[in-house]
């Protein structure tokens, strides 16, 4: 199993930066487009890839939900076998199911919701709106 080493961090990590705030602005990202860059950055294959987002859950909580989001969205008919358990774990810790649609929406808007509330670079554009008419 390939792992996501620190030389190899080093290469992708303004690529992981970029899609978490795409998560944190946009509520989602383009799977294709973050998987044809860490493989690109990294020359490494498909199937080497997913041992490297697997890597990421593990070891590098701050990017966790980017690589469990591309585990969720890369493949249309659903998530391959190999990122379904990690997925599994991850929704059964908040009582939820990935089989169910409207568990996995509720996931997401959880995930998202702790997201950008830990992140100090989110911006909804309403805050200004408050304390301006607040004034």
């Amino acid at each position: 199993m390939y792992q996501l080493t620190e030389r190899r961090f080093q290469k992708v990590e303004h690529i992981l930066e970029d899609y978490r705030n795409q998560l944190i602005l946009n509520g989602c990202f383009y799977a294709p487009s973050f998987e044809g860059e860490m493989r690109s950055s990294l020359n490494l294959g498909y199937q080497t890839l997913k041992d490297i987002v697997r890597d990421i859950v593990k070891k590098h909580s701050r990017y966790r939900l980017v690589a469990l989001y591309y585990m969720q969205f890369m493949n249309a008919p659903g998530p391959v076998s190999e990122f379904q358990k990690y997925l599994d774990a991850e929704y059964s810790s908040l009582g939820l199911s990935r089989l169910k649609e409207e568990d996995r929406k509720l996931f997401w808007e959880k995930q998202i919701d702790q997201l950008r509330k830990s992140s100090d670079s989110y911006d909804d554009g309403f805050s200004d709106f408050v304390e301006e008419t607040e004034s």
